[in-house]
């Protein structure tokens, strides 16, 4: 029985390169353009080698105009098949309108909420709310320069005078009061609780708390003229300084009756207390720029402090 042999490797290589060699002949090369009548006489042009003048044909053939079109643009598929797929997605039933900023202005924060969102602190301690401040009573423009609030004594000049010397000498003409807010700032400012404060009685234990305990160390404002200006709540000359001192106070106020739980919840009231009073620091609405030294350095000061968090320690209570 007759048995096959294979064929060589340099036998079929061969057979492909001739193969190959063949397609590129059959192709005839063409011009990269041609004018309007080579085009149709479907002959080569060399009108760009002749441009401005006629190309050879045009000229043998006594053409008068030898009109040389523009090239056409080659669109690429991928991209014409992206553009569809895109179309088509737009005209989905299932896809979501995304045109303007509507729809991420519009997104609701009253709930559902993500699995990651926790309870709302501020609902679950309704007695830091009492007090409803009017906004536009609060936020007014008060004429006057910084230096009406920097009246001083003696005894706390030497501790605010390095801190204030360069601040105020660069900002003393500067006009105290409240700038404008857009509606987003007004929002967050609203969400945040800096429009509430707790009953009058909560505020004024947690102001004497303060000066009791905190303004003999951080001897930053007069304590008499405080007392004045501050007493309505519900309208007070800087209501940046008023969260701060209500913060630090609340910061520090200790009752030896209280509890494990109630240490804890006192921890939480200010936090809430802390954020009203940052937040509305942030936004540096207020412009008394003495009122914004003050509460910052109270909030930088009084926040490291950890005293109310190891009393509330369960495993440290035990060696007291």
């Amino acid at each position: 029985m007759a048995v096959k042999q294979p064929v060589a490797n340099d036998e079929v290589s061969h057979e492909n390169s001739r193969s190959e060699q063949d397609n590129r002949a059959s192709k005839h090369d063409r011009s990269s353009r041609a004018c309007l009548v080579c085009r149709q006489r479907k002959v080569k042009c060399d009108a760009l080698e002749c441009y401005p003048d006629k190309c050879t044909n045009c000229v043998q053939f006594n053409i008068k105009n030898c009109f040389l079109p523009a090239p056409k643009k080659r669109k690429s598929k991928k991209i014409e098949e992206l553009l569809k797929t895109n179309l088509s997605l737009q005209n989905s039933p299932n896809s979501s309108d995304l045109s303007g900023d509507a729809t991420f202005l519009n997104i609701s924060t009253d709930g559902p909420y993500p699995s990651f969102v926790g309870e709302d602190i501020q609902r679950k301690h309704p007695d830091l709310a009492e007090i409803q401040l009017d906004p536009a009573r609060v936020l007014k423009y008060i004429p006057g320069s910084v230096e009406r609030n920097a009246d001083f004594t003696d005894w706390i000049r030497p501790f605010m005078g390095t801190v204030l010397k360069s601040f105020l000498s660069e900002h003393s003409n500067n006009p105290t009061g409240y700038t404008k807010i857009n509606a987003t700032e007004y929002s967050h400012l609203v969400q945040s609780g800096c429009f509430l404060l707790p009953a009058p009685d909560v505020c004024w234990k947690w102001i004497n708390a303060f000066f009791t305990t905190r303004l003999c160390q951080y001897p930053i404002l007069i304590e008499s003229t405080f007392r004045e200006e501050y007493k309505d709540l519900t309208n007070p000359p800087s209501l940046l300084l008023l969260h701060s001192i209500i913060y630090c106070g609340a910061k520090y106020y200790d009752d030896p009756s209280w509890s494990t739980a109630e240490r804890l919840a006192h921890i939480e009231k200010t936090e809430i207390l802390y954020t009203r009073a940052l937040t509305f620091y942030d936004k540096k609405i207020e412009m008394d720029l003495l009122c914004q030294l003050q509460s910052l350095l109270m909030m930088a000061n009084y926040k490291t402090a950890n005293d109310q968090c190891l009393r509330a320690d369960p495993f440290l209570s035990e060696f007291r």
